[in-house]
């Protein structure tokens, strides 16, 4: 496997916001986001067995593992290689993808499905993220640069509408921009406001704002915590 980086810290982003978690972070990505934060994933990283990704997941005491990158499904095969054996030894799985690739079977316990937004430079794909909300827990998760982003969004899950009124659908700032973290918060603050206004043109829709927690508490840009 091209690895970037193996770390323990905690969830920051989406539903399972807090949850500690060992991160294996693959090397590689299929996108280029003009606003990614982990840009030293597309070429940083070492080749690794998936006995050695084991045994240094094991030399940390969470029993979540969230394979994130990068694009975790560029590296499929080995990469359901690692679920099943992390599985086996009793551990609980995620991913976070880009939803632009379509695995060929389902091996996590939980997906994040990131598309990306127009403020990233970068295409979604409607017809592959439809076809994993169909074969996971999933969540939604859109990184959001100014409020048109929130119905651009809100549009593209109009494309499996059925599927989107069962699935969080989590909004997160972009952030980078802010240099203060009372301007972070103030993102949020008028980012919710606008959620408020727009929701009832969705009923039942699970509509969430989050922040990015690891931001919050160890502050940008930091990496192993």
């Amino acid at each position: 496997m091209e690895v970037c980086e193996i770390f323990s810290s905690i969830q920051g982003e989406g539903i399972m916001i807090g949850v500690p978690m060992t991160f294996v972070r693959l090397q590689r990505c299929n996108l280029k986001c003009t606003w990614c934060d982990t840009k030293y994933a597309w070429e940083e990283g070492i080749q690794l067995t998936v006995g050695e990704v084991l045994k240094e997941v094991k030399a940390h005491p969470n029993k979540w593992v969230c394979i994130t990158g990068g694009e975790p499904f560029l590296q499929y095969t080995t990469l359901a290689d690692l679920l099943i054996a992390l599985q086996k030894d009793g551990y609980y799985t995620t991913i976070e993808t880009n939803g632009t690739i379509l695995p060929p079977t389902s091996l996590s316990d939980f997906l994040s499905i990131s598309p990306k937004l127009s403020n990233s430079g970068m295409v979604a794909r409607a017809d592959i993220v439809q076809k994993l909300l169909e074969h996971h827990h999933t969540q939604l998760k859109f990184v959001i640069e100014n409020l048109s982003d929130v119905m651009e969004a809100l549009r593209f899950c109009g494309n499996f509408a059925d599927l989107a009124r069962h699935t969080p659908i989590v909004f997160q700032p972009q952030g980078l921009k802010e240099a203060t973290l009372e301007g972070y918060i103030a993102q949020m603050k008028a980012l919710w406001g606008f959620i408020q206004g727009v929701k009832t043109l969705y009923n039942n829709w699970d509509l969430r704002v989050l922040p990015q927690l690891h931001r919050l508490l160890f502050g940008p840009g930091v990496r192993k915590i």
